[in-house]
């Protein structure tokens, strides 16, 4: 409905013209050579009325439109945009020769969050995305976007560790590893999905000290800085729509080979001859086990025969569940994009309005859908005052899905000969948290019915999380004499979210916790102290901050002399709350919840254990709080030489009291120097030949942390039945940002007129006062070990972009390839163990080992198999040994076999765009190299245990 909305919309702004129309004709060439470009032509005329066409093979156009007068524009790759103003029809024959970009990137500015720089002129690393280079890539995030253009970036799928991307890779062991994102001028404390990605204009990767810096304690792990599209003055009514439909393909069930339901079952009689599961038969936990196990029972007390044993054997072994996965569970995703924006502006006012739509259903069903609106303003309120205004809002919707693999379990994890339908199609149950055999006994007959349907359950539970993010600004901007400007800026954001899952009677978790907490009476009668119903779960949590910023900028330009400067002053609060809280006994279509008794416990139905009824009840309250002062200066010698400084200090409530004391200011220093400027250059394919180099600090903070005693609220003691509290962090009033140092070289070059175009540069990093693990003294009974800034790592690596224009003419074709070059090392950090079953984690984690990189690869010395018996050996002591308990306990870091780093040392991505007649074409590959992971195999400890197991086994 949404959809026809908007089409009826855009018929309503676009006014059908059938009368009066002129032809208009016209030849786009090279002002080079003469030669016929491929190119974009667009008329613009009073009220929107907007026509579009593109030249054939001969450079030639034709369109027909009403007489009058029109803005005219063409625009081809690798050509500076040409625009006049024409009035139709035509008294003359109509060519245009188009510039080519010889020094394009000279034009190209790059914003900070605090300035816009030409590029020219600038000392750091940055990579600019413009929104043409954006828009070729797919992703409901805009930094989903990024992976297959970006320079320097690189998406960690691997480790443990939170982060999802990093620039110019690791500057943090324990701390937060996200980049700073920042959205026109202020740090984006929202969720990034709430950002429409047709609203970006472009993005700018600070990656040096020297470009991010400026940005203080937050600025550590790199920068990323969005800027939205605005409307621009003196252009009429533009209407731009656009909108897409992508299909995300069923999972790979298969890519993770898996144990066959037949070894399976071998494992499984194997365990019952050996009398493994004897202790849970016995148990009066009553545990779930497998339907084959039961059957075992059965035959062991000679209640099922031998032959039907084997028979029911082999009907199990032919049946895979992830051919129930693929049939009833997962299917072909859909996610729909749309973006609608009107712009324009006037002699003193520019404008725009924009408005998104996404509706994305996933493999399960699962549905997230997001509307945006964006207004932008620009006011000219006085000759030298101006005025930017700015108001977003988002909406969004999600609801949970069917669950999918990892999300439907039984016992500990899923037997692979489970099955969720019969061959009609109807669903079954599977065995859940306890044995069947218990389930089916009079003594839960009486209870709700126990029995658990994987492919029903969701459909008893409701699980919606709703989101609003309201953002407003405005930037104040006074010119004064002597090229000042003072700017004050504002900033306010506030984000809610309202997660409800509402698990009806229907749904298992709800039958389960009922009748756990069911009291069966000595004449049989049933009491509950959870009231029958829906078990109703809201979570509400709500995100404010507030950013203010005065500024005093300074450029000045005079005889071979330019100075670009800024001062200011900010202050940011960030304040987040939650509130949770559960009912029980709901019924939603009287109104009605139950009461329940929280403060005593109640015997569970099965194990008699006593326990309490969950409250789900919890309130949560963060306040950070800001301040910071920042100057940038660059000198700019006859164009060619720069200087440039920037310092900047942070004080904050996240920090100890000695550090806020101390005021320590992070600052940067760079220099850069154009060749071709110099009278000296005579090489004529150089178009620009410039070196640069910046030497910084930046810092990062994490907010979990803390510089005093912090406690933590927790519910009835057992003993006292009242309220307590416990220590949650430690006071340490040393407690300060992780600082980042970065020395980074630099070349920027361009040949045969923007032929052959790019940069390459080295770098070297030293994080210190990272956050790592200290030793305590064991008398303060709070442990072993803190944490504390005690770490370092030390990381180098290399950055190269080349830009090719390879084939111009009717048929174009270029390419940009970003290749990237890291490693990095622990250069100090404690290790409060050396045992070696501590390194070989599933996951990559910190390995902490001095010399070594932060993210480690490490295995078992591998001796082989044992000639006669055909078992795999270690080392025990330095001798080949099958003595695994030993060999596992017994072995040390230095008795390891390291492989190398988790993490890639070589990544990047290569583009390629062509383009024919009006129609282009982009293909991207992303790469990565040089790293390990772990192969999956065979597990026996987490076979016997949890049912898990590899196809190794096989």
């Amino acid at each position: 409905m949404k959809n026809i909305h908007i089409l009826i919309l855009l018929i309503g702004l676009c006014p059908l013209i059938a009368f009066g129309q002129e032809s208009f004709s016209g030849k786009i060439l090279s002002a080079a050579d003469s030669t016929a470009l491929p190119s974009n032509i667009e008329l613009t005329g009073a009220g929107g009325l907007a026509f579009k066409t593109h030249t054939d093979a001969k450079g030639m156009f034709l369109l027909r439109l009403p007489a009058g007068t029109y803005r005219f524009v063409a625009t081809a790759v690798g050509f500076k945009t040409y625009a006049v103003t024409v009035t139709v029809p035509l008294t003359r024959a109509f060519v245009v020769s188009l510039q080519p970009a010889d020094n394009q990137l000279n034009e190209v500015t790059v914003s900070t969050g605090y300035q816009l720089l030409d590029r020219t002129r600038a000392t750091g690393s940055f990579d600019k995305l413009d929104k043409a280079r954006l828009d070729q890539q797919v992703g409901k995030n805009i930094l989903d976007r990024l992976e297959a253009i970006g320079n320097g970036l690189t998406f960690d799928r691997t480790t443990s560790a939170s982060g999802k991307f990093s620039i110019r890779g690791t500057s943090t062991i324990r701390g937060p590893r996200d980049p700073l994102v920042v959205v026109d001028d202020f740090p984006y404390a929202g969720d990034l999905a709430n950002i429409n990605p047709e609203d970006v204009e472009s993005i700018t990767v600070l990656k040096d000290a020297a470009a991010a810096s400026i940005w203080g304690t937050r600025a550590g792990n790199g920068v990323i800085v969005i800027t939205t599209k605005r409307g621009k003055k003196n252009t009429p009514l533009a209407v731009n729509f656009s909108g897409s439909i992508g299909f995300a393909q069923k999972p790979n069930l298969r890519y993770e080979q898996r144990i066959s339901s037949a070894d399976a079952l071998d494992v499984e009689q194997f365990l019952f001859g050996k009398g493994y599961y004897t202790s849970q038969i016995n148990s009066s936990q009553k545990p779930a086990l497998t339907p084959f196990v039961e059957l075992l029972i059965l035959n062991a007390a000679g209640k099922l025969s031998t032959a039907d044993l084997e028979q029911a054997k082999a009907g199990f072994a032919a049946h895979d569940v992830y051919d129930d996965f693929e049939s009833y569970v997962y299917k072909t995703g859909v996610n729909q994009q749309y973006a609608l924006s009107l712009s324009g502006g006037s002699e003193k006012h520019a404008w725009l309005i924009s408005s998104g739509y996404n509706h994305n259903v996933d493999n399960l069903d699962g549905l997230n859908a997001r509307q945006n609106l964006r207004l932008s303003n620009n006011f000219t309120l006085l000759r030298y005052l101006n005025l930017n205004t700015v108001f977003s809002y988002t909406g969004g919707k999600v609801t949970a899905g069917r669950p999918g693999i990892g999300g439907i379990t039984s016992t500990t994890s899923l037997y692979p000969y489970a099955a969720f339908a019969d061959a009609d199609g109807t669903p079954l149950p599977i065995t859940k948290n306890y044995r069947a055999a218990y389930l089916a006994s009079p003594a839960v007959a009486q209870l709700l019915d126990w029995s658990y349907y994987p492919l029903l359950d969701d459909q008893y539970t409701d699980n919606v999380t709703r989101l609003t993010d309201l953002m407003a600004g405005f930037d104040l901007g006074y010119k004064l004499p002597l090229g000042f400007k003072l700017s004050l800026k504002y900033n306010i954001e506030e984000q809610r979210t309202n997660r409800e899952v509402l698990q009806g009677l229907g749904s298992y978790y709800t039958r389960n916790l009922i009748n756990s907490y069911a009291q069966v009476g000595t004449g049989g009668a049933v009491t509950y102290p959870i009231p029958i119903g829906a078990i109703l779960d809201r979570n509400e949590g709500r995100l404010r901050s507030e950013q203010y910023r005065a500024q005093l900028d300074y450029n000045r330009v005079w005889a071979v002399h330019r100075i670009d400067a800024l001062v200011g002053v900010e202050w940011r609060k960030a304040q987040s709350t939650g509130v949770s809280g559960r009912m029980y006994g709901v019924d939603t279509d009287k109104l009605n919840t139950g009461s329940v008794d929280y403060t005593r416990t109640f015997p569970n139905s099965v194990t008699g254990s006593a326990a309490y009824i969950p409250d789900g009840n919890g309130l949560s309250q963060t306040a950070n709080n800001y301040f910071s002062q920042f100057v940038n200066l660059a000198y700019t010698f006859k164009d060619a030489y720069t200087l440039s400084a920037s310092a900047r200090a942070d004080a904050s409530n996240l920090f100890g009291v000695a550090t806020n004391n101390k005021w320590k200011p992070l600052w940067s220093v760079g220099l850069g120097w154009d060749m071709v400027k110099m009278p000296f250059f005579k090489v004529g394919f150089v178009d620009q030949l410039k070196l640069r180099s910046t030497l910084g600090f930046s810092g990062n903070a994490d907010p979990s942390m803390s510089g005093v005693n912090t406690i933590r609220y927790q519910v009835n003691s057992p003993y006292t039945q009242t309220p307590y509290a416990i220590f949650d962090k430690y006071a340490n009033p040393e407690l300060r940002w992780e600082t980042v140092r970065m020395l980074n070289v630099g070349l920027d070059f361009s040949m045969f007129k923007a032929r052959l175009s790019g940069s390459v540069e080295y770098y070297q990093k030293h994080a210190s006062d990272l956050f790592g693990i200290y030793p305590i003294d064991y008398t303060t009974g709070v442990g072993t070990t803190v944490l504390r800034n005690v770490a370092e790592i030390k990381g180098n690596g290399l950055d190269l972009q080349l830009n090719g224009r390879i084939l111009q003419g009717s048929f174009t074709w270029g390419s940009t390839l970003n290749l990237s070059v890291y490693k990095d090392k622990v250069a100090r950090y404690y290790l409060p163990s050396v045992q070696g079953s501590n390194f070989l984690q599933a996951n990559a984690t910190v390995s902490g080992v001095e010399g070594l990189p932060v993210y480690s690869i490490f295995s078992y010395r591998w001796a082989g198999l044992d000639g006669a018996t055909g078992e795999p050996m270690g080392f025990l002591n330095g001798q080949p040994s099958k003595a695994y308990s030993s060999i596992i306990s017994g072995t040390k870091l230095t008795d390891l076999v390291f492989h190398g780093p988790a993490l890639p040392r070589y990544f990047g991505n290569m583009v390629n765009d062509f383009g024919c007649k009006g129609f282009t074409l982009s293909v991207a590959l992303s790469f990565k190299f040089g790293y390990y992971f772990r192969r999956k195999g065979i597990d026996y400890t987490n076979l016997f245990a949890n049912g898990s197991g590899h196809a190794d086994f096989g």
